[in-house]
This record gives C-alpha cells, structure tokens and sequence, in this order.
C-alpha cells in the first residue's frame, strides 16, 4: 500500500461505484439498527487511531462528528416513520372497519326494499340484482389477491 498524505488523498473517488467485491448490499436495504451499528463501530474504529492518524497529518474530528450527526438524525427520522407505519395501520383498520359498516348497512337497505315490495317483484329483483353486484365484485378482488 502506497503512502497517503492529507493534501494527496481524494475523497473524491469515494462517491463512484464499488468495485462489485465491495457492493455486497445495496444501502437502501439495510437496515436502519444495522446501518447505526456500522456507524458506530466505525467511529470507533477511527477513534481508536485517531492520535496516530493526527500524527500522519489526518485528522478524523470532523468525520467523527459528522457520524454522530447522522446517526442522530437517521435515529430521529426511523422513529418518526415508524411513528407513521403504526398510525398508517391503525388508520387503514379503521377505514376498513367503518367500509364493512357501510358495505352491511347498504345490504340492509337492499334488504327492506325486500321486505317492502316481496320477493318476486321488480323492486326486490333490482335490489337482489345490487347486492350480488358487490359480492361479486368483492369476491373477484379476493381471488385476485390470492392468485399469484
């Protein structure tokens, strides 16, 4: 390995690709407490040789700093997601328990035109003609979901 001086080194050769050896996972999929522990161990890391590398004329401050920036705000932002996740949950159980609501309270409308008008009528037959519309409906929608 060759020898490296501050003036000479280019962190400017960082933000290319990896070499394929080095790209073994794609940032986006690691996971936030994976990506906080790399952080913090390569702080570490660089905290252990920081007097010896400020001696070769590296000073790591900066970066170390800059890591705890990051890490604080990628902690303060996944607790603010997950915040969201949780609240996005509660709120899709809530419009589907109040969609089920309506999707009876429409049934029942259908059927007191049937108690109404009697079954064999014009009436009824539309009203019946409705509700096996949405059954329909809901029962193609459930086996599309399940259908790879």
């Amino acid at each position: 390995m060759g020898n490296f001086d501050q003036e000479n080194f280019d962190e400017g050769s960082f933000d290319e690709d990896a070499p394929p050896i080095r790209r073994r996972t794609h940032m986006s999929t690691l996971p936030v407490t994976d990506a906080l522990g790399y952080a913090q161990q390569a702080k570490q890391l660089v905290t252990n040789y920081k007097t010896d590398m400020t001696a070769k004329g590296f000073d790591p401050t900066a970066r170390m700093a800059q890591l705890d920036t990051l890490a604080a705000s990628l902690s303060a932002e996944d607790e603010k997601q997950e915040a969201m996740k949780t609240s996005l949950r509660q709120q899709t159980d809530l419009v589907i328990s109040i969609k089920d609501k309506l999707v009876k309270e429409a049934s029942a409308a259908c059927d007191t035109i049937l108690a109404a008008y009697g079954r064999g009528t014009d009436q009824a037959k539309e009203a019946t003609r409705l509700r096996n519309s949405v059954s329909t409906v809901t029962h193609r929608a459930a086996k599309t979901k399940t259908t790879p």
